[in-house]
């Protein structure tokens, strides 16, 4: 039960950041691919772990489930 909680939590938080979007953050390039991997990884966690991404402004969508680890390298 805890965890679902945890992951409806992180559901919210990720739609919060979505529709009301820092405009100084918005406009942020990123021009490098650990650079991208280091946001998917920080986008997918705020998610929860084994959730879809399911779409972003630009038209990408990730459909695969996704085992999240912790950025030590360990499985959470």
């Amino acid at each position: 039960m805890g965890e679902q909680l945890c992951r409806d939590e992180g559901k919210l938080y990720y739609q919060q950041n979505k529709e009301n979007r820092d405009p100084i953050n918005y406009n942020e390039k990123i021009y490098n691919y650990k650079e991208m991997s280091t946001v998917l990884k920080e986008l997918i966690y705020s998610v929860g772990q084994e959730e879809h991404v399911e779409s972003f402004d630009h038209g990408i969508a990730f459909v695969q489930t996704i085992s999240i680890e912790d950025f030590d390298g360990s499985n959470p």
